[in-house]
């Protein structure tokens, strides 16, 4: 594969990849292309970073979630070496690999997985910093398989697939925020009309509740706009004489 051909197989993910906006779906489009375009390639899974460590999300067939179970297990193997350092790991024999001897040992003989490349899936904070969102994990069931080439089209697809990635999470959460300032501004309408409170004075009151009953402000905000339910919100708008306005 040429760099022209090569650049064409990475347009061509980047727009099949931004077709779907939610991430599930961009993530699973994602490794299922990636099996496609990286010859040798047999099994690819996407994993997410959480408080553990990663968690699969998705994957082509078993072996992508197989092997994380297995990595978090033994807390060794590439895509946990790729997440930590950053930086793609790639193995050509993972059986006789000694950076990871229980799982190499595991994937080969359980999984029958001999060579691996993980890739970390970098986004940015809103300050620009550089966060790990995860990482896509390559394998294939022959010794050697991924050369410079196909490594250098695999680590170009995983930045495309860490865009995608990080593209609807932006999305999502500018949505997720959307949507909950306009719950608050009707359950702030509600309280100035059945209350006589004025704007201040009614936020007050759902900011009272929450430090009060230790919930988020838009949760509480929630139930009287879908169900017209006051009670939840009586306590505080009777004590609106102590509410803070401001």
């Amino acid at each position: 594969m040429d760099t022209t051909q090569m650049m064409s197989a990475a347009e061509q993910f980047a727009r099949a990849v931004n077709e779907s906006a939610h991430e599930c779906e961009r993530l699973q489009r994602g490794v299922e292309l990636v099996a496609e375009l990286v010859p040798g390639c047999h099994h690819v899974g996407a994993a997410i970073r959480d408080k553990r460590g990663l968690r699969p999300w998705a994957w082509t067939d078993e072996v992508g979630p197989g092997s994380i179970a297995r990595q978090m297990a033994a807390q060794e193997g590439p895509s946990l070496d790729s997440l930590h350092s950053a930086c793609s790991v790639a193995s050509n024999d993972v059986e006789s690999d000694r950076r990871w001897p229980i799982w190499g040992r595991q994937a080969a003989r359980e999984l029958g997985v001999r060579t691996a490349a993980a890739f970390v899936l970098t986004g940015y904070d809103q300050q620009g910093r550089a966060q790990s969102l995860g990482t896509l994990t390559l394998y294939s069931d022959d010794v050697d398989a991924f050369d410079d080439v196909r490594m250098r089209l695999a680590h170009e697809l995983s930045t495309h697939l860490a865009i995608a990635l990080a593209a609807s999470r932006e999305i999502r959460q500018r949505g997720d925020a959307m949507e909950s300032r306009t719950v608050i501004g009707q359950a702030i309408g509600i309280l100035m009309e059945r209350f006589a409170l004025d704007p201040d004075r009614a936020f007050g009151v759902l900011q009272r509740l929450s430090q009060t009953n230790n919930r988020r402000i838009v949760d509480l905000a929630t139930e009287p706009v879908t169900t017209r339910d006051l009670s939840c919100l009586h306590a505080g708008a009777n004590a609106r004489a102590t509410v803070p306005t401001s």
